[in-house]
C-alpha cells in the first residue's frame, strides 16, 4: 500500500523544487528529467505484476486469446473492435514475448505520450504529479486499451489547442483503434470555436461514422450494459466533481487578464461540459458511461489547475496557498482511492517484475 504514497512524495520533491525555483528547467535538463521519468514510469507501471483491476481479464481474454494461426486472426480478429490493441497482443506473442513486456510497452507509450504533454507545459512536474492518483494508477495500470486511446489524445493535444484539426483527427482515429470510445474525443474539435465551422463539421461526420461501422456491435453492446442494466460507478461522482471544481473556477475567471491559457474558447466550452457531465450523474442510469467518458477531461482538469495557480500570483500572491491546496487535494483523492475504492484491492500489494528478480 505504501507504494502509491511513495511515489506521488517522489514526484513531489521535484514539484516544489521546480515551483520554487530550486530546478530551472532548460533544453538541456528538460531532456534529462524527461528520460529519467520516462524509465522511471514505464518500470513502474510497465513492469508490475498482477496489479490492476482487469490484469486477468486482458491476459485471458486478448493475450491468451490471440495465441492462435495467422489464418484464425485475420479471418476473427483484424476487423473488430480495438484493432490497433490486438495486433499488439498479437505481435508480442509471435515473438515469443511474455505479458509483461506487452504491458512494458503499453506503458512506454502512454509515459511518453503523457510526458511529452506534460514538459509541453510550464509546470510539468506539476502535471504529472496531479496525474498520478488516478489516470496514472488507475487507469494506466488498469484500463489498458483506454489508457493507449488517452495518450493518443495527450500527444495530439496541442495540436488541438493549436487547431491543426487534420493532425488530431488523424490522433484520435489511431486511439480509437485502441479503444473505441475515443471517438467522441472529434467532438472537441467542434468545442474549439464560437462558430460552427462546416469543414470541421464535416471532419467530425466522417470521423465518427467510420468508428461507429467499425465498432458498431461493440458501441450497441456499450450502451447495453451502461444504460439498460444501470451500471454504476461508486468513484464517479469524486471523479467529476474533480473536473467541475476548476471548470467553475475558470468560467468566474474566464475573462480575468492574468489568465494565461491559450485557447480560452477551448476550455471555456469544456468548463460548461465538466458541469454538464456531473448534473447527468444524478439523473443518467450509467454513473459509469459518464465516468468513462470523463476520463478523457482528465489532461484539461490539470492545465486548468495549473493555470489557475497563476491567476492568484498575479492577483494577490497567494498562489502558493492554492499551489499546495491542489496538492493536498489530489492526495486526499488518492488516500480515499486507497481506503475506500470499491476495486482498489485489486491495487494491493504492488508486486514489480524487478522485485520477483531481486528476490
Amino acid at each position: 500500500m505504501i507504494i502509491y504514497p511513495l511515489v506521488f512524495f517522489f514526484i513531489l520533491i521535484f514539484t516544489i523544487l521546480h515551483e520554487h525555483k530550486f530546478i530551472i528547467l532548460t533544453e538541456k535538463n528538460k531532456y534529462f528529467f524527461f528520460t529519467f521519468l520516462l524509465i522511471f514510469f514505464s518500470i513502474y507501471i510497465g513492469l508490475r505484476v498482477e496489479v490492476g483491476g482487469d490484469w486477468g481479464n486482458y491476459y485471458e481474454n486478448y493475450f491468451v486469446a490471440l495465441d492462435v494461426p495467422i489464418s484464425n486472426y485475420l479471418k476473427y480478429h483484424i476487423f473488430t473492435k480495438d484493432p490497433l490493441f490486438r495486433l499488439l497482443n498479437y505481435i508480442v506473442i509471435k515473438l515469443n514475448g511474455s505479458y509483461v513486456l506487452l504491458n512494458f510497452i503499453l506503458s512506454l507509450i502512454f509515459s511518453f505520450a503523457l510526458l511529452n504533454f506534460c514538459f509541453s507545459k510550464t509546470k510539468p512536474f506539476l502535471l504529472i504529479l496531479l496525474s498520478l492518483p488516478y489516470l496514472i494508477n488507475v487507469v494506466a495500470m488498469g484500463y489498458h486499451r483506454q489508457a493507449i486511446a488517452i495518450s493518443m489524445f495527450m500527444y495530439g493535444f496541442n495540436y488541438l489547442e493549436n487547431k491543426e484539426n487534420s493532425k488530431y483527427i488523424f490522433l484520435v482515429l489511431i486511439a480509437s483503434l485502441f479503444h473505441y470510445t475515443a471517438f467522441i474525443l472529434v467532438l472537441f474539435v467542434l468545442l474549439n470555436s464560437n462558430k460552427l465551422n462546416i469543414k470541421n463539421l464535416i471532419y467530425v461526420f466522417i470521423v465518427s461514422l467510420l468508428i461507429i461501422i467499425l465498432a458498431f456491435d461493440s458501441i450497441v453492446i456499450l450502451f447495453v450494459n451502461y444504460l439498460s442494466i444501470s451500471y454504476s460507478s461508486s468513484g464517479a461522482y469524486i471523479r467529476c466533481l474533480m473536473n467541475v471544481l476548476p471548470g467553475l473556477i475558470f468560467l468566474y475567471y474566464y475573462k480575468n487578464e492574468f489568465l494565461q491559457i491559450k485557447n480560452k474558447i477551448l476550455f471555456k466550452n469544456l468548463s460548461i461540459l465538466f458541469i454538464i457531465f456531473f448534473v447527468l450523474l444524478f439523473i443518467s442510469p450509467s454513473s459509469a458511461m459518464i465516468d468513462r467518458v470523463s476520463l478523457y477531461l482528465i489532461p484539461f482538469q490539470i492545465i486548468l489547475w495549473m493555470n489557475l495557480i497563476d491567476i492568484f500570483k498575479r492577483e494577490n500572491n497567494s498562489n502558493h496557498i492554492i499551489f499546495y491546496s491542489i496538492i493536498f487535494l489530489y492526495y486526499l483523492s488518492m488516500l480515499i482511492w486507497i481506503y475506500f475504492g470499491k476495486f482498489s484491492i485489486w491495487w494491493f500489494p504492488y508486486n514489480n517484475f524487478i522485485f520477483m528478480l531481486i528476490d
